[in-house]
């Protein structure tokens, strides 16, 4: 069955902050170019699966913001909460 999935994207200019958000965390390789060969793939693979994926831009100040309001720990768990909590915003606003 068909799912739609998020999948967190991050600009290279961003790609920095996040390393240093997360410095332990293998979901960010060193580089940017070797985090989106990575995520492409992922993509990829979802959508030959029939997944409908969506991609919302990510921005370290919007995602430590949200965190830093709700008292929530930044890690990918919490990346990925709010990579769906702006996919649900942005598809609210129609953008």
């Amino acid at each position: 069955m068909a799912a739609i999935r998020i999948v967190i994207w991050i600009t290279r200019e961003d790609y920095p902050a996040f390393r240093k958000l997360l410095p332990n965390d293998p979901a960010f390789p060193p580089s940017y170019d070797a985090w989106e060969q990575i995520t492409r793939k992922k993509i990829t693979e979802m959508e030959a699966l029939g997944d409908t994926v969506r991609t919302p831009v990510i921005h370290p100040e919007d995602f430590t913001a949200h965190c830093d309001a709700g008292g929530i720990n930044y890690n990918i768990t919490s990346l990925s909460a709010f990579a769906a909590i702006t996919d649900r915003q942005e598809r609210e606003r129609g953008t």
